[in-house]
């Protein structure tokens, strides 16, 4: 019995010196612990002081209405801030310059006269074109409206006139077609030299010459040949009106 009680006590003697925690363990452990409950009151880095040290800056008087910069200072002399004010009002003049030259410049290329001045509003075409000479159609015969004086259109954009070609070719061109059941097509020379040079279709879109140039009304439609123009800026190579307009030589044999 006796022998008994004797070993248990043993045991736990050797049970205490297992769990015995050396002194630099302990003290490792109370720090965790006190980490653990207290994790805003340990040592700062030098961001956290930095930034400590803005928010003081900050709420000080007057502080917290301008924005902080860690870098640089806060306070100038009164020549300080007129050097900076008017370097900056240079710079502000200075482009404000540059616009205004890309501006003119711009401006210039579109419209004639003085850019400051707004277009003016064009009338309605119905009142406008109401004395104009009308075509077979009732449609306005711009042509016939130059001859008579009523327009006279500018050469260009800019309103500079542009020298003719000294030698104009204004006879009539017979277009035979191979529809025969449609008319020939008469190109007047003398109209198209009135509102354009010789050099806008030859020889780049017509070459001078008697059978030289094959091409079909799908090609027009396309833009090509004389779609360059009609359809674009001039009357559309479509409609019945503007058919006849084009196809107007009666053909001697019709049919097949």
């Amino acid at each position: 019995m006796q022998e008994a009680r004797s070993n248990r006590q043993e045991a736990k003697k050797l049970k205490a010196q297992n769990f015995h925690l050396s002194p630099f363990t302990f003290h490792l452990l109370i720090f965790l612990l006190f980490i653990l409950l207290f994790p805003n009151s340990g040592c700062k880095t030098p961001s956290d002081l930095k930034e400590e040290a803005k928010v003081e800056a900050i709420d000080k008087e007057g502080f917290g209405f301008i924005p902080f910069y860690e870098t640089g200072r806060l306070d100038f002399t009164e020549e300080e801030a007129k050097v900076k004010m008017d370097a900056r009002l240079k710079r502000e003049r200075e482009e404000l310059e540059r616009k205004k030259g890309e501006f003119q410049t711009q401006a210039k290329e579109r419209w004639m006269g003085d850019f400051w001045i707004p277009p003016p509003i064009n009338p309605p075409l119905v009142s406008a074109l109401r004395e104009f000479p009308k075509d077979l159609f009732g449609y306005p015969d711009w042509s016939m409206a130059v001859k008579r004086g009523i327009i006279n259109p500018l050469d260009s954009i800019k309103g500079e006139r542009v020298k003719k070609d000294d030698e104009e070719f204004n006879q009539d061109i017979i277009f035979e077609i191979s529809d025969r059941m449609m008319a020939n097509v008469r190109f007047p020379h003398t109209t198209h030299n009135y509102w354009f040079s010789c050099r806008v279709c030859h020889p780049a879109i017509f070459i001078p010459k008697r059978g030289a140039n094959d091409f079909q009304m799908k090609d027009i439609w396309e833009g090509k040949f004389c779609g360059r123009c009609h359809g674009r800026i001039a009357y559309a190579p479509k409609g019945f009106e503007n058919c006849i307009r084009c196809h107007s030589v009666r053909r001697e044999k019709v049919g097949f």
